[in-house]
């Protein structure tokens, strides 16, 4: 069975360069937040009596008694003045960690190429900026399709016919999964045979497409395994999925390898 094949193919290469894999993936994660702190840091410092009211408070604090000292702050500054850097440091935090990501999916297709593949961490940095516009039109038409099936419902909304609004949100749901569905591959079809957006996206359907029923059950093994690791991060905050996220993109790139388009 592909599936079968696939899994382990995904856990040998992932056993196999565990520290360079999850280390690759941990790095991706504090370059952004990096940018992210560096951009937003005027607003950091402004809330950061805010911070310690409540995270250095001598008892517990309530959910309400948070959220009432969260108003409190808030009504009393400049909002503006403090949203903004707030918003460019996260707009610019998850913009590198985009690009940053097709480097790294990158750097996994190298470590998956065979028992001689090298791959060092610095390629991450040299197939990011190689891929980065790709990375970035990827990422923002992804935004646009998911956009134009929420135009009829708030566009509904607008005149305030409810049962429309409602039926139209259904279906505008309903066809961003299904689009996104056979664009599972899209960005590993990106890394892997250094195809255009585009191109990509085409290739990444007729996968699918020919491999419809292979794919849904691998998505599916996948959303489990992620339901089970949400569950233990409740206990163990990050370290789960610090761990599986590598593996799962890795599965994910001996998928498209291995999935026929004819």
């Amino acid at each position: 069975m592909n599936l079968e094949k696939i899994f382990q193919k995904a856990w040998k290469i992932y056993k196999n360069n565990f520290l360079s894999v999850v280390g690759g993936y941990f790095l991706l994660g504090i370059i952004s937040l990096l940018v992210f702190t560096v951009f937003s840091f005027p607003s950091l410092i402004h809330a950061s009596p805010l911070l310690v009211k409540i995270f250095l408070s001598t008892h517990p604090l309530s959910e309400g008694e948070v959220k009432e000292l969260v108003f409190q702050y808030l009504s009393s500054i400049n909002l503006s003045a403090f949203l903004i850097p707030l918003i460019l440091g996260a707009i610019l935090g998850v913009l590198v960690f985009i690009v940053l990501q097709m480097g790294y999916l990158s750097f996994l297709v190298r470590l998956g190429k065979g028992k001689r593949a090298k791959a060092t961490i610095r390629e991450i940095f040299e197939d990011a900026r190689y891929f980065a516009l790709r990375a970035l039109a990827q990422f923002f038409l992804s935004i646009l399709i998911g956009l134009t099936f929420f135009v009829p419902p708030i566009l509904s909304a607008v005149f305030r016919n409810h049962l429309v609004t409602a039926v139209l949100l259904f279906l505008g749901i309903t066809g961003i999964v299904i689009v996104f569905f056979f664009l599972t591959f899209w960005e590993q079809c990106i890394v892997i045979y250094d195809a255009g957006v585009i191109e990509a996206m085409k290739r990444s359907y007729r996968k699918v497409r020919k491999n419809i029923f292979d794919t849904l059950l691998l998505l599916i093994i996948i959303w489990i395994i992620a339901i089970a690791v949400s569950m233990i991060e409740s206990v163990i905050p990050l370290i789960p999925s610090l761990l599986f996220t590598p593996y799962a993109k890795i599965v994910y790139i001996e998928a498209c390898k291995t999935f026929k388009e004819r």
